[in-house]
């Protein structure tokens, strides 16, 4: 028959079991409002069953009692894959709309300072010279006006340069972000395996790395792949984080990403010591490559609004004659938004405008002749830039500009919805509900409160036996 103590031993290892099931209830409850915290169950299994000899003398056998098995941290790789998913790709959108956003703040549009405006103010005071070509304030007016224009366009490039330069430090900065995430997440990986290697279960450390996972995929997009142990085929608790097919934790390991990138014809790649591109296809760090180029790209349209402006004046004003006799001269020097200025001789006396027509041996230069500030006034309605009028090429760049920031601002706020669903679907699995962990403490207070009696019992019944049947 089974051991007079048996039942001594049954009830202590239920008593502690239970009391381990309560102490992870209250790890649960203490932890509710913890962010990244994984509720936690105790897994219960029935005990090794002892055998013993029957009356009859055939071989029986009897359960031992409860063991722990483990302590199990709710959690599901799927959804978690999903939320880094999505995290990434709203990092990327919400980069996008805000440098955008920035980069439309230069533009100045609607207002009496936008480029826009400015270039009719200029082109109108020609038009306005032409009525009085002598008219020596009217030829300050023309002036005042092409500097007001000058100095748009410096503002307008230098404000989009430095959003451009801002960028360039940003992904710097999240590179380094990146790096030192992935440090921590090879550090964790290193902990975890030796805990999981001797059985334990560190619930607490991989709820760390998860969060530290969710960060970096915000940051960029990676891939997660669980590490197995060659021989036994087990997970080992360890994880391998790939970035643009490049490894950047193996194991206890990192590797850190190069600073340097490429945003050459719409690329979002960093270049390795070697300059192969290491493509980025997510989060803010793909936000921030992408942004460049688009900021850019309206740098180089300011640039060709700004080239065809000085062409078409230059062309035309060379073809009339200054108060001083000047002809063949030009308005503007420069070649685009950077650098174009008034010509210094226009600078020094408004004479040097050349608002009359020239005129053809013999006859005599008219000062009254406005002929050729209307011919430049005119330039409003020619097709000089891209089979349209410089108004309508700037129009169109400040409609595209809107344009993206309305679409990435879109995406940004639909990607923001799957987020929040994702995380309901997480909640429901690993998020921790008081009102079920209420239900699972009574049910193991009760558990723990029978084994005691169940003790108390068996406790007597050894009493009776070995103290009262000598009697």
């Amino acid at each position: 028959m089974s051991s007079n103590f048996l039942g001594i031993e049954i009830g202590r290892r239920a008593l502690a079991a239970n009391q381990i099931a309560l102490e992870t209830i209250g790890q649960n409850t203490a932890n509710v409002n913890t962010p990244g915290y994984s509720r936690q169950r105790v897994i219960l299994e029935a005990s090794h069953s002892s055998g013993f000899i029957l009356p009859n003398g055939a071989q029986g056998q009897i359960g031992t009692g409860v063991d722990v098995a483990g302590i199990l941290r709710m959690r599901d790789q799927y959804l978690d894959g999903q939320a880094r998913n999505a995290l990434s790709d709203q990092g990327s959108y919400e980069t996008l709309r805000d440098i955008l956003t920035r980069a439309q703040g230069a533009f100045n549009e609607p207002s009496s300072i936008g480029t826009g405006s400015l270039l009719t103010g200029f082109l109108n005071s020609f038009s306005d010279l032409a009525t009085d070509p002598a008219n020596a304030g009217l030829r300050a007016g023309v002036r005042t006006q092409a500097q007001a224009l000058v100095s748009g366009l410096h503002g307008f490039n230098a404000n989009l340069k430095q959003v451009t330069s801002d960028t360039e430090k940003n992904i710097t900065l999240t590179i380094h972000q990146i790096n030192d995430i992935a440090k921590q997440i090879a550090s964790l990986n290193g902990e975890i395996q030796k805990s999981v290697l001797t059985g334990g279960s560190p619930n607490e450390l991989l709820d760390k790395r998860d969060s530290l996972l969710e960060s970096l995929g915000n940051l960029t997009d990676t891939q997660v792949i669980q590490t197995k142990d060659s021989a036994s085929g087990k997970f080992t608790g360890s994880v391998q984080v790939y970035v643009g097919g490049q490894p950047l934790v193996y194991n206890d390991e990192s590797t850190p990403l190069p600073t340097s990138f490429d945003t050459a014809s719409g690329s979002t790649a960093l270049l390795d010591s070697d300059n192969n591109p290491i493509p980025i296809r997510g989060g803010v760090l793909s936000g921030l490559l992408q942004a460049r180029t688009v900021v850019e790209g309206y740098r180089a349209q300011l640039s060709q609004f700004a080239s065809a402006t000085i062409t078409a004046v230059n062309a035309q004003h060379a073809l009339g004659m200054g108060l001083d006799g000047s002809t063949g001269k030009p308005f503007f020097v420069g070649t685009d938004a950077s650098d174009i200025d008034v010509a210094s001789d226009i600078k020094k006396s408004t004479d040097a405008i050349a608002a009359g027509a020239a005129p053809v041996p013999p006859a005599p230069f008219s000062k009254g002749n406005g002929d050729n500030a209307s011919a430049i006034a005119r330039i409003a309605q020619q097709k000089v830039i891209n089979s349209g009028t410089l108004n309508q090429f700037y129009n169109a760049q400040v409609t595209q500009v809107g344009s993206d920031v309305k679409h990435y601002t879109d995406l940004s706020d639909s990607q923001q919805k799957i987020i929040s669903q994702t995380r309901n679907q997480q909640s429901a699995v690993s998020g921790v509900s008081l009102d079920e962990e209420l239900t699972q403490l009574i049910q193991y207070q009760r558990s723990y409160q029978a084994a005691s009696r169940f003790i108390s019992v068996m406790d007597d019944a050894l009493d009776r036996v070995i103290n009262g049947l000598g009697k």
